[in-house]
């Protein structure tokens, strides 16, 4: 599931299911909502609408779901960026560990031998 789609399957408030997003860059998303957020806190700002509540609206009036910041940004974030290039947010973010990759492991000598004939299915006269 997409990072900017609602994280909570439709199943998930009455089964208690954990969910989470899977970023694959900056977190955009949680940025936007945490400067909607703060914009519609200043003294005297007009109410603003919100570009995500309005994506989820669809489905959440189609299953009966009450919209909730956990349903726009999941329980926890699964985060493959460095944690030096993550903004400051009030998200839970999981980082992903890279393993190394050395290369392709080393065969022994047996498997890349000619077979010697016997037990082939095409044999020759």
């Amino acid at each position: 599931m997409g990072p900017g789609l609602p994280a909570r399957p439709r199943r998930g408030p009455r089964q208690r299911r954990r969910h989470a997003r899977l970023l694959w860059g900056t977190d955009c998303f949680a940025w936007s909502r945490s400067a909607l957020r703060q914009l519609g806190a200043r003294p005297g700002a007009e109410p603003l609408e919100d570009p995500h509540a309005a994506l989820a609206r669809p489905m959440l009036d189609r299953y009966g779901f009450a919209l909730d910041e956990e349903l726009i940004v999941g329980q926890w974030t699964v985060d493959p960026m460095p944690s030096r290039l993550r903004q400051p947010l009030d998200v839970r973010f999981v980082p992903v560990r890279w393993a190394t990759f050395t290369g392709p492991p080393q065969s022994r000598g047996g498997c890349w031998s000619r077979p010697d004939g016997h037990g082939l299915s095409c044999r020759q006269p």
